[in-house]
């Protein structure tokens, strides 16, 4: 839990290394700029993404079960083989965003620009 707190306060580049195959279930990231950054792997599962700005993200593999990624920007992130079972994407911008084998049970999408679910998702 240490790190995590030591993460939440850490300038963005070091948060975002830090992110990399690294557990941060139920982390509060709203509004965090994490554009362009490699979050491949990393446990996000609960988290809150509320307006953060996700854009040429690579969240490959990540999972985000139960997170909120509500009014996010996903524009041109890969999200190939990423678990959002049930997580809350209301309102997100996926534009360009790739979802190629991702899992989406549950996921809610709602008002989102741009989610294209076109059989490239997969579901358990």
């Amino acid at each position: 839990m240490a790190s995590l707190l030591a993460a939440a306060c850490a300038p963005v580049d070091a948060v975002t290394q830090a992110f990399r195959r690294t557990d941060y279930r139920g982390a509060d990231l709203r509004g965090r700029d994490l554009s362009g950054r490699n979050l491949s792997n990393a446990d996000l599962r609960g988290a809150n993404l509320t307006q953060a700005n996700l854009s040429r993200a690579n969240l490959r593999g990540a999972r985000l079960g139960d997170a909120n990624l509500h009014g996010a920007n996903l524009t041109w992130a890969d999200l190939s083989g990423a678990d959002l079972t049930d997580a809350d994407l209301s309102e997100s911008d996926l534009r360009d965003a790739t979802l190629a084998g991702a899992l989406v049970d549950g996921a809610f999408f709602s008002g989102a620009n741009g989610a294209r679910l076109d059989g490239t998702v997969r579901s358990r």
